[in-house]
């Protein structure tokens, strides 16, 4: 699932230019830490119970960030990560796990 930005980190980024910033920010953009978020209770709803996060910016997130965030706001709407749904992190340096999809 990606969990490309936080929000505010991209706001923050001198190095992106205005418009650049409104494609990542818009419908047709990157999901943020918070729509991941937003997503995967939707997809809890559906029965999906384990989750990878993934396609982080390198420039507008951290792992730990996307990790706390995500967990944060499903934790705020009565879901207990690590219980009742699964997350994990992608690495774009080194192999993230094997998985068996059943």
């Amino acid at each position: 699932m990606e969990s490309n930005h936080d929000i505010e980190m991209l706001k923050r980024n001198d190095r992106y230019s205005e418009a650049l910033k409104r494609r990542i920010l818009g419908t047709h953009g990157h999901l943020s830490n918070d729509s991941c978020a937003a997503a995967l209770m939707e997809l809890y709803e559906s029965g999906v119970r384990h989750a990878l996060l993934g396609h982080l910016s390198q420039d507008n997130n951290t792992p730990e960030l996307a990790m706390r965030t995500v967990s944060n706001v499903l934790s705020e709407h009565g879901l207990k990560p690590g219980e009742d749904i699964f997350l994990e992190m992608t690495w774009r340096d080194r192999p993230s796990g094997y998985y068996s999809l059943e």
